[in-house]
Parts: structure tokens; sequence; C-alpha cells
């Protein structure tokens, strides 16, 4: 897990962006909550990453948050079709017809 931190940081050290880090594992509301000290009055995104998220480049992140704000998105969430999604989250779609 610390080596995922630390290629996190070294993914982020060329954005302007502050890092909170969650120290008890809580969940991902709680990881947001270690963050609530950062964000008065200083953002209008806020992206939350979990750290078995397979990797993100930058410019994907710049993408995200661009179009969350280009649409007025209370919430923009960015997906993943992997052949071998063992051990990740899942999102579960519902096609009706």
């Amino acid at each position: 897990m610390e080596e995922n931190k630390e290629a996190v940081k070294d993914n982020l050290k060329k954005m302007s962006v502050e890092i909170a880090e969650q120290y008890e594992q809580l969940g991902t509301a709680h990881a947001v909550m270690s963050a609530r000290h950062l964000l008065p009055n200083k953002t209008d995104a806020i992206i939350v990453l979990n750290d078995d998220t397979p990797p993100v480049k930058p410019q994907t992140l710049k993408k995200l948050i661009t179009i969350n704000t280009e649409t007025e998105a209370d919430v923009t969430l960015l997906t993943a079709c992997l052949d071998k999604p063992r051990g990740y989250g899942r999102i579960s779609s519902f096609v009706e017809g």
C-alpha cells in the first residue's frame, strides 16, 4: 500500500494539489472527511480515488474535472472496463429492455 501512495504522489507532483491521508481505513466517506480541513473555500471539485484503483493518468483526471465543470454536475464518475477486474470494486449496470 505504501508503494501505491508514493505512485499517486509521483503522478500528482506537477499538479497544484494538496494530499490528505486517511490513517484509519473506515471507508470512502471517512476518507473525504479526513480531507475536510483542506476544502473550505479552496475548490469547486473533489476527486476521490480508491487505493485499489488501476493507475489513472493525470490528463484523465483533468478531463474528468473539465467535464464535471462544463456540465455543472453534482457528481461525475469515472469507470473502466477491465479484462481481469478481480480485486477491484464493481459498478453494476442495469439495462432495461
